[in-house]
């Protein structure tokens, strides 16, 4: 657990946060956690990959959508049953998003990549987006395995892609 250490400023909210105790009994100050702790809305938009920063395969798809992911659209483009205030208790404060989908020309057969997104998400403490992972966002798509994601699109699979995606070191 943690202590009140400081309170992150996001327009006219304040969230307050926490420094952990390390299990050697110090404060955990590394640069990543400063970092952290610096990011602020006006650069989460730098934070979305462009696009040619998208993998080779999604680079003949085009940009279909980008800009602020604030937790009313989030819900609102989200599955069924999302609401803002679910994603507010979670602790998520708002986010940036750049989506990339087919052109006309392509031919979209059975498990054609026809999606691709780079999604930046803030949050008011580290616990939120622990909890955001596992409670919100994984298990979402996990519950909605076989739903229709779009007009003559299903969602066919949900996992995690792990060090696949450089979310992890390598087995």
């Amino acid at each position: 657990s943690g202590r009140p250490a400081f309170r992150v400023s996001h327009g006219q909210h304040q969230y307050p946060g926490t420094i952990s105790q390390s299990r050697r009994g110090g404060l955990a100050t590394s640069a990543l956690t400063r970092a952290t702790y610096r990011v602020t809305e006006d650069i989460l938009l730098d934070m979305v990959l462009d696009k040619n920063e998208f993998p080779g395969d999604f680079q003949g798809h085009q940009v279909v959508r980008e800009g602020e992911l604030d937790n009313e659209h989030l819900a609102r483009n989200g599955f069924a049953g999302s609401t803002a205030q679910r994603f507010l208790e979670a602790g998520r404060v708002t986010g940036h998003m750049r989506e990339l989908g087919p052109t006309t020309n392509m031919d979209m057969v059975d498990g054609f990549d026809f999606m691709a997104a780079s999604v930046v998400h803030l949050f008011d403490s580290p616990e939120s987006v622990t909890s955001w992972m596992h409670e919100i966002f994984l298990k979402d798509f996990e519950d909605h395995v076989g739903d229709s994601v779009g007009q003559g699109h299903q969602l066919v699979a949900a996992r995690p892609c792990g060090w696949q995606c450089g979310l992890g070191p390598m087995p």
